[in-house]
């Protein structure tokens, strides 16, 4: 098995991107619909994550053919599986994690919870896919969640959490675009 060329690592990247971006707009869409937000607060949230999509949806179709016809069938099925136990994991416990706080009667902190699984599901993707950026956004979701559901009262935690996630989510998405060279 060969380490991925640059073409596969832009490849990863931009799908990284596109991922990033679509999870960090569900961060922000889900308080705003949540608080029957009014509709003119969705559009810069919108825009945002049309030009984060399309210049993911760029990368991906600039860099798709090289990366296909330079790829190592091994990385590849190594990266599948890992990235496969490593999402299984995550929404394991996002399931448990929501099921036992709901139960004990601290539902204001399933939010930050997730937040906090998403932080830590970030750093064997780091690992991975050989990605400093994801161990610092990571470590930034863990602390954002923690740091909210601490210092805020419970009405506000979820929804500042939420939105805090997006934006965070969609630095590091813009991050990465810049990184890879991809713009």
């Amino acid at each position: 098995m060969q380490p991925p060329g640059d073409a596969v690592r832009a490849f990863g990247s931009a799908i990284g991107v596109t991922i990033l971006s679509l999870f960090g707009a569900a961060w922000i869409f889900l308080p705003l619909l949540s608080r029957h937000s009014a509709p003119v607060l969705y559009v810069p949230p919108v825009l945002l994550m049309l030009l984060l999509v399309c210049g993911g949806t760029i990368a991906v179709r600039k860099n798709a053919a090289a990366a296909r016809s330079s790829m190592d069938p091994g990385f590849r099925r190594k990266i599948g599986r890992v990235f496969g136990i490593v999402n299984a994991v995550e929404w394991t416990l996002v399931l448990i994690a929501t099921t036992l706080l709901g139960r004990y009667g601290l539902s204001w902190l399933i939010v930050p919870v997730i937040v906090i699984i998403v932080g830590l599901h970030l750093l064997p993707l780091a690992r991975l896919f050989e990605r400093n950026l994801f161990y610092v956004a990571g470590a930034a979701l863990v602390a954002w969640a923690a740091t909210m559901a601490l210092a805020l009262p419970a009405t506000l935690a979820p929804v500042i959490t939420a939105i805090g996630t997006g934006i965070l989510l969609w630095i590091t998405a813009a991050i990465l675009l810049f990184q890879t060279g991809i713009f």
